[in-house]
């Protein structure tokens, strides 16, 4: 039988990110946007899936200079 990786014990669990990040989606309204600073593709992609899902709101997210432009299309 291969082991592939070495069980450890007593490793701690790192704490979550002290800063969670909030976007307005149901604050906003159809053609207004938001920048999303500091963030990868997947995971403002990922949240947009979930806003949409949520609120019953379209949204549409391009790259842009500063980051990641969200807009409201419906």
């Amino acid at each position: 039988m291969k082991i592939y990786a070495e069980i450890e014990t007593g490793v701690p669990v790192p704490a979550l990110p002290a800063e969670r990040v909030y976007y307005p989606w149901r604050e906003m309204n159809v053609g207004d946007s938001f920048v999303a600073r500091n963030t990868r593709a997947a995971l403002i992609n990922n949240a947009k899936y979930r806003a949409e899902r949520r609120t019953g709101y379209r949204f549409v997210v391009r790259r842009v200079t500063a980051g990641y432009r969200v807009w409201r299309i419906a």
